[in-house]
């Protein structure tokens, strides 16, 4: 029998001498952890967990003291948080001053132990007045479980507002030998009486939706009234262009403003980074598989949780309901458009389909070649329905944010990380060429009305609809700068806020890469009128002995890309060829972004990944 496991935790506060309450800001633990003083355990637990992403080894932890600890509640993926950590026998204490109407906002967690694992842990706090005696204000047993949750806790500090204390956080466990790595998620002191000032930033990516499949880009069937609504009150831009046509890197690049094979991609700030400096609360909800924190996806985040969000819309409101008062940063990510297609409200009975019931890559890989014109509309049908489910679930999102006035005071951006195509070009699916089907994007934007005024007057923007070709490169500067921050960093993208206040930009070049095929990568350019395409072979394709190939098409009198010109207009071809070229020297080799190589993944993530398709089958 595993001997059991108790954590105790204690909060140790003495008061300073009384005075008037001053406003003091949120207080983050984390961004004053290395100000701590602390005692370490003893010298026998050196090595980290690998459950503790960012830290290599004890000495690591020493000097950064935090790092990401992920526990996997059923049915979620996981849920990660930015952490303070304390291996049982670590102490902090912290000087401090609670703002008005301060509280003590933080997640209890530990390791998740090896599956069998038995035993509790014990979260306390206790407050000492200096001079005075103590008082117990947390005092929770929590059972060891392999797929533990996290508790989240609010513990009233405003008593002590104004006045300097000292907060100790301390972990014990009561068995001597057992090494217990507790963690305290994302800890803060926020004052919901002392509100943030300036707007939140909400970024919804709808996975997969093409932009042409929406009313209020043209759409002839009622898939999307409640982002047509939002559209009508909001600035809309007609050609938004994604920098790759499958979920990783194009989300990669609207996060860091750099393109997906960027020298830089990885290592510069993200915009997740960027805002928690500046003081935002970031947190993320997302479908996991591409956007996992396990792949990167996490940096910045105080919390990144893998959770269904979409069809959870009340405990998505208490979420929102937490921190009240904290300016913050939330993304919410969704895979409801993604394969398997399983919404039928499209579909037509008269279609004989007894095997699309629903339709995912293995099914495509079995029966793709043999559907017939009337199936292969089916199979879209199938994804309009799942446009409508998803256009529905936002409707009763989007009233959460009217009754709790999230409009009034938050930059709402709705985008999508790439479309689908639906055999234009001879497939289905995304991910295999650059066709615009896959890259152009819905891209919605509400602003608050303050900002509106500032941007453009008294007759705000309400309706806006800019024609400009845009990239999503460009999203993470454009926040920047209608948040009036400045980036210290070089980025691939430009703000497009000239555009808001009714301005003008130069017109610029979209590009966008596929890296994903073994066998051979392709660079694209959309410039103004003609859409160049250069693909050139790998290793495997050289191999195969797989040429050079060049794509040109007139979109002005060829949208649907069918006709290729580059034989007739070579100096098009040559012009637009000299131009991605100087590109791409600008940017390091192509990293290896091969969604198939997966030999290192985590179990469940690889998991994962394979029912959303992207591997096995």
């Amino acid at each position: 029998m595993r001997a059991a496991r108790t954590l105790v935790v204690f909060l140790i506060l003495t008061t300073g001498c009384t005075s008037e309450p001053e406003e003091i800001p949120a207080q983050r633990l984390l961004d004053v952890a290395t100000e701590a003083e602390v005692r370490w355990p003893r010298p026998r637990v050196r090595q980290v967990p690998d459950a503790i992403d960012g830290l290599r080894g004890f000495r690591e932890l020493r000097a950064a003291r935090i790092g990401r600890v992920a526990m996997f509640p059923e049915p979620r993926d996981g849920d990660s948080r930015l952490s303070l950590i304390a291996p049982a026998g670590t102490r902090y204490d912290f000087e401090l001053t609670p703002p008005t109407g301060g509280v003590l906002e933080v997640s209890l967690g530990y390791v998740p132990p090896e599956p069998g694992a038995t035993g509790s842990v014990r979260f306390s706090a206790f407050l000492t007045v200096a001079g005075g005696g103590g008082q117990v204000l947390l005092d929770r047993e929590i059972a060891i479980r392999a797929d533990g949750d996290w508790s989240d806790e609010r513990l009233d500090l405003s008593a002590w507002a104004g006045q300097k204390v000292s907060l100790a956080l301390e972990t014990r466990a009561d068995d001597a030998g057992t090494v217990v790595w507790a963690a305290w998620g994302a800890p803060e002191i926020v004052s919901p009486l002392n509100p943030e000032r300036g707007p939140d930033v909400i970024l919804i990516s709808l996975d997969t939706l093409r932009a042409d499949r929406l009313g209020s880009y043209g759409y002839e069937r009622p898939t999307s009234p409640n982002l047509d609504a939002l559209a009508a009150r909001s600035v809309r831009f007609a050609t938004a262009v994604s920098q790759a046509p499958w979920t990783r890197p194009s989300h990669d690049s609207m996060f860091s403003g750099l393109y997906p094979s960027s020298r830089d991609q990885g290592e510069a700030p993200v915009l997740a980074e960027v805002l928690r400096a500046r003081g935002f609360r970031t947190e993320a909800l997302t479908g996991g598989g591409q956007t996992d924190f396990r792949l990167g996806f996490g940096r910045g985040f105080d919390a990144y949780r893998v959770f269904d969000w979409l069809n959870h819309m009340d405990e998505l409101g208490r979420w929102l309901d937490q921190s009240e008062g904290r300016r913050r940063f939330l993304f919410l990510h969704t895979y409801e458009i993604h394969d398997p297609y399983t919404h039928t409200r499209f579909v037509s009975p008269d279609v004989s389909a007894e095997k699309l019931v629903h339709y995912d890559k293995k099914l495509h890989e079995r029966i793709g070649r043999r559907l017939t014109t009337e199936q292969q509309q089916y199979v879209s049908d199938l994804y309009d329905g799942g446009i409508a489910y998803t256009d529905e679930q936002l409707g009763k999102l989007f009233e959460i944010f009217e009754a709790r006035g999230v409009f009034d005071r938050a930059i709402v951006i709705v985008t999508s990380d790439h479309g689908e195509q639906f055999w234009e070009h001879g497939g289905w699916r995304h991910g295999m060429n650059l066709y615009d089907e896959q890259l152009l994007v819905p891209l919605i934007v509400s602003l608050p009305p303050d900002l509106e005024r500032e941007l453009a007057g008294r007759g705000g923007l309400a309706g806006t609809v800019i024609e400009d070709q845009v990239r999503l490169v460009d999203l993470f500067p454009t926040v920047m700068d209608l948040l009036g921050a400045s980036i210290e960093h070089r980025v691939d993208g430009r703000s497009l806020r000239p555009l808001f206040e009714g301005g003008e930009l130069a017109p610029v070049d979209a590009f966008a890469e596929r890296l994903n095929i073994r066998a051979k990568e392709s660079k694209a350019l959309r410039s103004g009128r003609f859409k160049y395409v250069f693909s050139f072979p790998k290793a495997v394709g050289r191999a195969r002995g797989m040429d050079e190939a060049r794509e040109l098409y007139d979109l002005g009198r060829d949208p649907g890309e069918l006709e290729n010109l580059a034989e007739e207009r070579p100096e098009v071809v040559e012009r637009l060829d000299a131009r991605l070229k100087t590109l791409l020297d600008l940017l390091a080799d192509p990293s290896e972004l091969d969604d198939q190589d997966v030999e290192d993944l985590d179990p469940d993530l690889r998991e994962r990944l394979e029912a959303l398709g992207y591997i096995g089958g």
